[in-house]
């Protein structure tokens, strides 16, 4: 049943007329949102389709051969090829479009987080304005000195109070606004976030996404 699946998946039209096989190797041009997506949705159709559950005892080497064998004739050439030959060549297609998907998949996530950090850092204002922030605080120091003799007590109070404006004018740091503007710029991709924290990531020994997806 599962190869019987899997044969008429491959040969299965898809909305815009491509055949799913087409639509599996086609590699995605950018790293949009929306090719996100897409390329999220052709891994879980591989999941759907159990691909992760066969052969994984074959070498890469041997998977690549064999889809490509599939995928350098059309797909209604490919449909005539006598068995066992094509069922092997469908198999292999498939369990290495998984490999490849999710390869590209975890480039293309990489870009976009990229491009999220680029953009929340170009939204920050390069610098701080100290000097002007000290021609103010040195300005008020100024004229608190220049109203005579002021109580101690007073003159302490008047100073601390100085001292808690300026703390409150006193700017957030470059780090905490680029964590704003991430906090704002993954809002769009939320969904695609957490469609890619479902997938089962696993990794040769301990690894911290691993080890925080599994939180």
């Amino acid at each position: 049943a599962t190869l019987d699946r899997w044969r008429a998946s491959v040969s299965e039209l898809r909305p815009d007329g491509q055949t799913q096989q087409s639509w599996l190797w086609a590699a995605p041009a950018k790293h949009s949102t929306r090719q996100i997506s897409e390329v999220l949705e052709r891994i879980d159709l591989l999941y759907t389709l159990d691909v992760h559950k066969h052969l994984a005892d074959i070498p890469d080497l041997i998977l690549r051969r064999y889809a490509r064998r599939l995928v350098s004739r059309p797909p209604s050439a490919g449909a005539k090829i006598k068995e066992p030959a094509r069922t092997v060549e469908v198999a292999c297609f498939l369990r290495y479009c998984l490999f490849t998907t999710t390869d590209q998949l975890i480039l293309m996530v990489q870009r976009r987080i990229a491009d999220l950090w680029r953009q929340a850092a170009a939204d920050v204002p390069a610098t701080v304005n100290w000097a002007a922030m000290y021609k103010t605080l040195l300005g008020e120091l100024v004229a608190l000195s220049a109203q005579g003799a002021v109580p101690d007590a007073e003159l302490r109070a008047r100073l601390e109070a100085l001292i808690t404006e300026t703390q409150k004018r006193k700017p957030p740091s470059r780090a905490s606004l680029v964590r704003e503007g991430l906090i704002d710029g993954i809002r769009p991709v939320r969904s695609l976030l957490v469609a890619i924290a479902k997938l089962p990531w696993q990794a040769t020994g301990e690894h911290p996404a691993i080890e925080y997806l599994a939180k």
